[in-house]
């Protein structure tokens, strides 16, 4: 199950309608991932440069939206491609200082940790 997620950590809905999501994790870099989704009602929304989104995968692994395009390469007609990177790209751009103590799921996780320290 994929979960868009908006600025402020709020779940805005579950994609469903998408063709091909894969994300790979990386031990010593930052994760990546890329979803191709149908052109539809449904995900237009993710179009807007205004915002910013973050996705949910499994409600385990979690990454941020950098880029959304159409994709003239598909074999398919009207698909939308969204790339982006996992959690830990968030740590490459900010300084988080202390510890925290957490136990629970992921997208917790990073929500408490944007919400105390950033």
């Amino acid at each position: 199950m994929i979960v868009i997620i908006d600025e402020n950590m709020g779940f805005v809905k579950p994609m469903s309608k998408y063709i091909f999501a894969q994300y790979e994790e990386r031990f010593r870099d930052v994760g990546t991932f890329e979803i191709k989704a149908q052109m539809e009602d449904e995900n237009l929304f993710l179009l807007d440069r205004e915002k910013k989104y973050y996705v949910l995968f499994d409600f385990k692994v979690f990454g941020k939206i950098t880029d959304i395009s159409k994709d003239s390469d598909s074999e398919y007609d009207k698909i939308i491609e969204i790339k982006g990177s996992l959690s830990p790209y968030l740590f490459t751009k900010r300084v988080i200082r202390g510890t925290i103590n957490f136990t629970g799921q992921t997208y917790k996780y990073i929500e408490t940790l944007v919400k105390t320290y950033i």
